[in-house]
């Protein structure tokens, strides 16, 4: 069989292909989850991982599975995507499109598809639009898809409540709450977004300077449910609350944003991250419609095993798609076993 998507410089258009080559771009806490996760489907190998830390490790050991992989990690990626063949990247290193636009020429340019974990890049068009035709355009060029993707946002805040809703009529509100145990993320750039490793001087002066900031992807999610909705989204409203302990540090940040669509608040979105000892951590979901959808996931979907899953289970739909950033993606994402050629017949 073969498979079109292949169209890479260093392939023949329409190949048969037996194994789908990756590169890891970004080998943090979710790109060691995804080798991880990898290591689990037949039919696709690592052939490189890109850090500027752990030079020289190699990615199985450096993610926990026991055993060599014999893939080292190199500081060098324009070396790596010049000398290696590879038809697809997991991009795991930035959340906006800016840094997209940097990062991602040199792959696209050799033919690599990519799935990028960057928030900005779900809904790309409405944070960044000239960065987003740069992308674009390149990605057309050299016949490749682009997707971004993720746990949040994609698959808690748009897959989710867009499946709930499908049970539904005369929907008037949709909302979303995210109580997350951070703890995963102590050492991560993840944890300063969201000031979990500051004084509450250190937060004051990080958030007048724009370092402190939570969740990016409120309003790119807010403008597919619009859209979805046929509602016309004006503007969001975005709320930022620190809370302390004893000794003044902050223990946890709520990021609250609300859509103000057809003048009237009709989506809300919310996540309230923690590195308290006894957080309880969930999920819920309301939908004001006919009927009211009320749904609570007890202990939420927690830690960056699901990060990378939800990442992983989108090979399927961006191998299957047109060249150019595949935007706003409302389905796509599900969980697969077996070979990855199976899922592309």
């Amino acid at each position: 069989m073969t498979y079109a998507f292949i169209n890479n410089k260093k392939h023949e258009r329409g190949a048969t292909m037996k194994t789908l080559k990756v590169i890891i771009y970004g080998m943090g806490a979710v790109g060691q989850q995804i080798v991880k996760c990898l290591d689990t489907k037949p039919g696709i190998e690592i052939v490189g991982a890109i850090d500027l830390r752990h030079v020289g490790e190699d990615i199985g050991e450096l993610s926990g599975l026991g055993k060599k992989l014999n893939v080292c990690i190199t500081d060098d990626a324009d070396k790596l995507f010049s000398e290696t063949e590879a038809d697809v990247v997991f991009h795991l290193t930035t959340t906006t499109v800016a840094d997209c636009v940097e990062q991602l020429r040199k792959p696209i340019s050799e033919g690599m598809q990519i799935l990028t974990s960057a928030e900005e890049m779900v809904s790309p068009f409405y944070y960044n639009k000239e960065g987003a035709e740069i992308i674009d355009a390149l990605a057309k060029e050299h016949n490749v898809s682009v997707l971004g993707s993720g746990l949040w946002p994609t698959y808690m805040d748009v897959y989710i409540p867009v499946a709930l809703s499908g049970g539904c009529r005369e929907v008037e509100r949709i909302e979303y709450r995210r109580h997350s145990d951070f703890s995963a993320y102590i050492g991560s750039k993840v944890l300063t977004k969201f000031a979990l490793d500051m004084t509450k001087d250190e937060y004051e002066k990080a958030l007048a300077d724009g370092q402190v900031f939570g969740h990016t992807g409120f309003g790119g999610t807010f403008q597919i449910f619009a859209d979805l909705m046929g509602w016309n989204l004006e503007k969001v409203v975005d709320k930022l609350e620190a809370f302390y302990d004893d000794d003044d540090n902050v223990i946890s940040l709520k990021h609250s944003a609300t859509g103000i669509c057809d003048g009237e608040e009709k989506i809300y979105n919310e996540i309230w991250a923690s590195i308290q000892e006894d957080w309880v951590a969930e999920d819920s979901y309301y939908i004001k419609a006919i009927p009211e959808i009320n749904v609570t996931i007890n202990g939420g979907i927690k830690g960056t095993a699901p990060v990378a899953n939800c990442i992983v289970n989108q090979l399927p739909m961006l191998l299957k798609s047109e060249p150019g950033i595949i935007d706003k993606p409302i389905v796509g994402m599900r969980a697969f076993d077996g070979n990855i050629f199976d899922q592309l017949k």
